[in-house]
Protein backbone atom coordinates (compact mmCIF):
# COMPACT_ATOMS: atom_id res chain seq x y z
CA UNK A 1 0.00 0.00 0.00
CA UNK A 2 2.51 2.34 0.99
CA UNK A 3 3.97 2.70 -2.56
CA UNK A 4 0.30 3.88 -3.84
CA UNK A 5 1.34 6.96 -1.83
CA UNK A 6 2.94 9.55 -4.33
CA UNK A 7 5.02 12.39 -3.16
CA UNK A 8 6.65 15.36 -5.38
CA UNK A 9 10.21 16.50 -4.67
CA UNK A 10 11.33 18.63 -7.27
CA UNK A 11 9.84 17.32 -10.65
CA UNK A 12 9.91 13.54 -10.58
CA UNK A 13 6.92 11.66 -8.71
CA UNK A 14 8.24 8.97 -6.23
CA UNK A 15 6.32 7.04 -3.83
CA UNK A 16 6.82 6.59 0.44
CA UNK A 17 8.68 3.37 -0.16
CA UNK A 18 10.91 5.09 -2.99
CA UNK A 19 11.56 7.70 -0.38
CA UNK A 20 12.77 5.65 2.38
CA UNK A 21 15.11 3.76 0.22
CA UNK A 22 16.22 7.51 -0.63
CA UNK A 23 17.10 7.84 3.25
CA UNK A 24 15.42 11.03 2.94
CA UNK A 25 15.90 13.28 6.39
CA UNK A 26 13.69 15.61 7.43
CA UNK A 27 13.49 19.21 9.83
CA UNK A 28 12.28 22.45 9.57
CA UNK A 29 11.28 21.90 5.63
CA UNK A 30 15.15 20.91 5.14
CA UNK A 31 15.37 18.18 2.90
CA UNK A 32 18.70 15.74 1.65
CA UNK A 33 18.47 12.96 -0.22
CA UNK A 34 20.90 10.62 -1.24
CA UNK A 35 19.33 9.21 -4.60
CA UNK A 36 21.22 12.20 -6.52
CA UNK A 37 24.50 10.79 -8.48
CA UNK A 38 28.30 12.20 -7.39
CA UNK A 39 28.27 14.15 -10.62
CA UNK A 40 24.79 15.53 -10.19
CA UNK A 41 25.53 16.55 -6.30
CA UNK A 42 29.21 18.45 -7.80
CA UNK A 43 27.31 20.56 -9.97
CA UNK A 44 23.08 21.20 -8.12
CA UNK A 45 23.14 24.10 -5.82
CA UNK A 46 22.71 23.47 -1.82
CA UNK A 47 23.82 19.93 -1.98
CA UNK A 48 26.08 19.04 0.62
CA UNK A 49 29.20 18.88 -1.29
CA UNK A 50 28.77 22.32 -3.45
CA UNK A 51 27.85 23.97 0.10
CA UNK A 52 31.14 22.15 1.74
CA UNK A 53 33.38 23.08 -1.26
CA UNK A 54 32.21 26.97 -0.64
CA UNK A 55 33.06 26.92 2.57
CA UNK A 56 29.27 27.29 3.82
CA UNK A 57 29.40 24.34 6.43
CA UNK A 58 32.22 25.21 8.47
CA UNK A 59 31.67 24.06 11.87
CA UNK A 60 34.09 24.19 14.99
CA UNK A 61 34.01 21.04 17.07
CA UNK A 62 32.96 23.50 20.26
CA UNK A 63 30.47 26.41 20.54
CA UNK A 64 30.02 28.59 23.42
CA UNK A 65 26.78 30.14 22.80
CA UNK A 66 26.07 31.08 26.51
CA UNK A 67 27.87 30.88 29.53
CA UNK A 68 25.96 28.01 30.25
CA UNK A 69 25.42 26.35 27.35
CA UNK A 70 28.53 24.95 24.64
CA UNK A 71 27.77 22.96 21.85
CA UNK A 72 29.61 19.79 20.81
CA UNK A 73 30.35 18.01 17.28
CA UNK A 74 28.39 20.34 15.29
CA UNK A 75 27.72 18.71 12.01
CA UNK A 76 25.92 19.52 8.86
CA UNK A 77 22.16 17.69 8.81
CA UNK A 78 20.27 19.29 5.79
CA UNK A 79 20.00 22.09 4.01
CA UNK A 80 17.20 24.35 2.38
CA UNK A 81 17.20 27.16 0.06
CA UNK A 82 17.41 29.98 2.19
CA UNK A 83 18.75 27.95 5.63
CA UNK A 84 20.88 25.12 7.05
CA UNK A 85 20.71 22.75 9.78
CA UNK A 86 23.19 21.15 11.79
CA UNK A 87 22.79 18.65 14.30
CA UNK A 88 25.23 18.73 18.36
CA UNK A 89 25.53 17.51 21.93
CA UNK A 90 24.30 20.76 23.74
CA UNK A 91 25.84 20.91 27.15
CA UNK A 92 23.94 23.01 29.74
CA UNK A 93 23.71 22.73 33.57
CA UNK A 94 21.24 19.94 33.33
CA UNK A 95 23.29 17.84 31.24
CA UNK A 96 23.38 16.81 27.85
CA UNK A 97 20.97 16.76 24.81
CA UNK A 98 20.87 16.55 20.77
CA UNK A 99 19.69 19.40 19.62
CA UNK A 100 18.99 21.31 16.01
CA UNK A 101 20.72 24.36 15.03
CA UNK A 102 19.23 26.30 12.16
CA UNK A 103 20.66 29.06 10.89
CA UNK A 104 20.54 31.05 8.06
CA UNK A 105 23.16 30.59 4.28
CA UNK A 106 25.05 33.82 4.01
CA UNK A 107 23.84 35.98 1.21
CA UNK A 108 26.60 34.93 -1.07
CA UNK A 109 25.35 31.06 -1.07
CA UNK A 110 21.62 32.18 -1.39
CA UNK A 111 19.92 30.33 -4.25
CA UNK A 112 19.28 32.31 -7.42
CA UNK A 113 15.74 34.33 -7.46
CA UNK A 114 16.00 33.26 -3.81
CA UNK A 115 15.40 36.61 -1.78
CA UNK A 116 17.68 36.84 1.47
CA UNK A 117 15.40 36.46 4.69
CA UNK A 118 17.63 38.34 7.05
CA UNK A 119 18.98 37.86 10.46
CA UNK A 120 14.88 39.21 11.75
CA UNK A 121 13.90 36.09 10.42
CA UNK A 122 15.33 33.25 12.91
CA UNK A 123 14.40 35.97 15.85
CA UNK A 124 10.81 36.11 14.23
CA UNK A 125 11.01 31.79 14.46
CA UNK A 126 12.18 31.76 17.94
CA UNK A 127 9.74 33.87 19.16
CA UNK A 128 7.23 31.62 17.60
CA UNK A 129 8.40 28.78 18.81
CA UNK A 130 8.91 30.04 22.30
CA UNK A 131 5.31 30.88 22.27
CA UNK A 132 4.22 27.12 20.79
CA UNK A 133 5.98 25.89 23.74
CA UNK A 134 4.19 27.44 25.97
CA UNK A 135 1.47 25.51 25.03
CA UNK A 136 3.08 22.11 24.78
CA UNK A 137 3.16 22.59 20.80
CA UNK A 138 6.74 22.01 18.99
CA UNK A 139 10.39 21.17 19.76
CA UNK A 140 11.44 22.50 23.06
CA UNK A 141 13.32 25.89 22.21
CA UNK A 142 16.68 26.13 24.01
CA UNK A 143 18.67 29.04 22.70
CA UNK A 144 17.94 31.86 19.56
CA UNK A 145 19.26 35.03 18.61
CA UNK A 146 19.67 36.74 14.71
CA UNK A 147 22.45 33.96 14.01
CA UNK A 148 20.77 30.62 15.12
CA UNK A 149 17.88 28.87 16.74
CA UNK A 150 18.78 25.89 18.84
CA UNK A 151 16.06 23.31 19.84
CA UNK A 152 15.64 19.53 20.58
CA UNK A 153 16.32 17.09 17.90
CA UNK A 154 13.06 15.38 17.17
CA UNK A 155 13.14 11.86 16.04
CA UNK A 156 10.65 10.26 13.97
CA UNK A 157 8.32 9.05 11.33
CA UNK A 158 7.40 11.82 8.75
CA UNK A 159 3.41 11.65 9.14
CA UNK A 160 2.68 9.98 5.79
CA UNK A 161 5.00 7.71 6.02
CA UNK A 162 3.43 7.02 9.43
CA UNK A 163 -0.76 6.85 8.54
CA UNK A 164 0.81 4.54 5.18
CA UNK A 165 3.25 2.36 7.27
CA UNK A 166 1.42 1.99 11.29
CA UNK A 167 -0.49 -1.26 11.54
CA UNK A 168 -1.76 -0.56 14.54
CA UNK A 169 -5.06 1.69 13.64
CA UNK A 170 -6.22 2.59 16.92
CA UNK A 171 -2.33 4.17 17.81
CA UNK A 172 -3.00 6.01 14.05
CA UNK A 173 -6.39 7.48 14.88
CA UNK A 174 -4.75 8.70 18.67
CA UNK A 175 -1.86 10.06 16.77
CA UNK A 176 -3.89 12.02 14.62
CA UNK A 177 -6.12 13.23 16.92
CA UNK A 178 -3.26 14.61 18.88
CA UNK A 179 -2.78 16.49 16.05
CA UNK A 180 -5.54 18.48 15.28
CA UNK A 181 -5.71 18.91 19.43
CA UNK A 182 -2.78 20.95 18.69
CA UNK A 183 -3.56 22.44 15.51
CA UNK A 184 -7.34 23.50 17.13
CA UNK A 185 -4.68 25.01 19.83
CA UNK A 186 -2.64 27.21 17.46
CA UNK A 187 -6.52 28.24 15.68
CA UNK A 188 -7.52 29.21 19.12
CA UNK A 189 -4.20 31.80 19.21
CA UNK A 190 -4.68 32.98 15.84
CA UNK A 191 -1.48 31.65 15.08
CA UNK A 192 -1.62 30.64 10.72
CA UNK A 193 1.09 28.08 10.35
CA UNK A 194 0.42 28.09 6.73
CA UNK A 195 2.09 24.37 6.05
CA UNK A 196 -1.12 22.10 6.67
CA UNK A 197 -2.06 21.47 3.43
CA UNK A 198 1.15 19.57 2.22
CA UNK A 199 2.08 18.98 6.38
CA UNK A 200 4.80 15.69 5.35
CA UNK A 201 7.86 17.74 6.25
CA UNK A 202 6.00 19.37 8.63
CA UNK A 203 4.98 16.56 11.56
CA UNK A 204 6.70 14.03 12.99
CA UNK A 205 5.66 11.51 14.69
CA UNK A 206 8.19 10.31 17.73
CA UNK A 207 8.29 6.35 18.34
CA UNK A 208 5.88 6.37 20.68
CA UNK A 209 3.38 7.73 18.95
CA UNK A 210 3.72 11.02 19.69
CA UNK A 211 3.52 14.02 17.03
CA UNK A 212 5.67 17.31 16.99
CA UNK A 213 5.14 19.76 14.87
CA UNK A 214 7.79 21.76 13.19
CA UNK A 215 9.50 24.74 11.67
CA UNK A 216 7.76 27.75 13.04
CA UNK A 217 9.31 30.33 10.24
CA UNK A 218 6.25 31.08 8.38
CA UNK A 219 3.69 31.29 11.60
CA UNK A 220 1.83 34.77 11.72
CA UNK A 221 -1.09 36.52 13.37
CA UNK A 222 -4.05 35.84 11.67
CA UNK A 223 -7.88 36.56 12.76
CA UNK A 224 -9.02 33.59 11.10
CA UNK A 225 -6.31 30.74 10.85
CA UNK A 226 -6.59 27.91 8.53
CA UNK A 227 -4.36 25.14 10.48
CA UNK A 228 -7.34 22.26 10.67
CA UNK A 229 -8.84 23.46 7.75
CA UNK A 230 -5.96 22.47 5.83
CA UNK A 231 -5.03 19.33 7.61
CA UNK A 232 -8.31 17.83 7.21
CA UNK A 233 -8.09 18.65 3.39
CA UNK A 234 -4.86 16.96 3.39
CA UNK A 235 -6.37 13.66 5.43
CA UNK A 236 -9.54 13.52 2.84
CA UNK A 237 -7.29 13.44 0.05
CA UNK A 238 -5.20 10.72 1.60
CA UNK A 239 -8.44 9.15 2.49
CA UNK A 240 -8.58 8.83 -1.50
CA UNK A 241 -5.94 7.70 -2.20
CA UNK A 242 -6.05 4.85 0.11
CA UNK A 243 -9.11 3.83 -0.93
CA UNK A 244 -7.83 3.55 -4.06
CA UNK A 245 -4.82 1.93 -3.38
CA UNK A 246 -6.83 -0.74 -1.80
CA UNK A 247 -8.90 -1.05 -4.45
CA UNK A 248 -6.31 -1.99 -6.64
CA UNK A 249 -4.37 -4.61 -4.34
CA UNK A 250 -7.65 -6.16 -3.64
CA UNK A 251 -10.51 -5.24 -6.37
CA UNK A 252 -13.76 -7.18 -6.23
CA UNK A 253 -14.62 -10.45 -7.60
Amino acid sequence: MAGAIGMKRGRRDITVAESDDMATTALGGHVVASDVSEEARKDRPHSKLWMERTGAFECSEDEQISEDMVLKGKKYYSNGNRGVVYIATCVMKGGEVKVAVKEILHEKHIKPGRCYIGEEALEKEAGWLQRANEHGIGPRFLYGDSRKVIMEFVEGKRILAFITEEHDEERCKKALCEVLTQLRKLDSLHIHKGEFVRPDRHILIRDDGTPVLIDFERCKESSTPQNITQFVQFLAGIKVILACSCYHENPPN
